[in-house]
């Protein structure tokens, strides 16, 4: 509960003092409670959570590798132009910390709502995508040391094409 309020100040302060990382290249870096902003995306991590294993909505329990545990991200993508466009997906927002890049986990979990995991999904103006993105970090992850990358335009819509599943 603690670490929401902090998450959620911070979130509030980034928005009361006008603080915005604001950058056209391909990809911006910044720490939770900041927002990411390119193109008229606006890109945020809202929350965070650790778990040591969690259950897949086939009923398996997933556990991380030796010596990792499970991060959570609740990440939001708001669309603040005038048109339907492309969202950052899953494949876009990775982890920065200690010199590494961390991939998100493919996940299917029971009672969480997952972000979005097409790299063609589009959101109109006004509308937000909201919802959970995992990765495995080490067992000692300082969450203050991590910054979150997310690419824009998406990459995935770049590297893959047009995919279709």
């Amino acid at each position: 509960m603690k670490k929401i309020a902090v998450v959620l100040i911070l979130c509030i302060l980034a928005v009361a003092i006008g603080y915005v990382v604001h950058q056209t290249h391909s990809s911006t870096e910044f720490q939770l409670g900041e927002s990411g902003i390119a193109d008229n995306i606006a890109f945020m991590v809202l929350d965070y959570d650790f778990s040591e294993s969690y259950i897949s909505k086939y009923g398996r329990t997933e556990y991380p590798e030796e010596g990792a545990k499970f991060l959570w991200l609740y990440v939001k993508a708001a669309n603040l132009g005038e048109v339907a466009q492309r969202i950052p997906d899953d494949w876009d927002v990775d982890i920065l910390y200690k010199g590494t890049t961390i991939h998100h986990d493919y996940a299917n979990p029971k009672g969480r709502k997952m972000y979005a995991q097409s790299p063609l999904e589009k959101i109109y103006p006004g509308v937000n995508e909201e919802g959970w993105i995992l990765y495995q970090v080490p067992k000692n992850f300082y969450i203050s040391q991590a910054k979150v990358r997310v690419d824009f335009p998406p990459k995935a819509g770049e590297i893959l094409g047009e995919k279709k599943l």
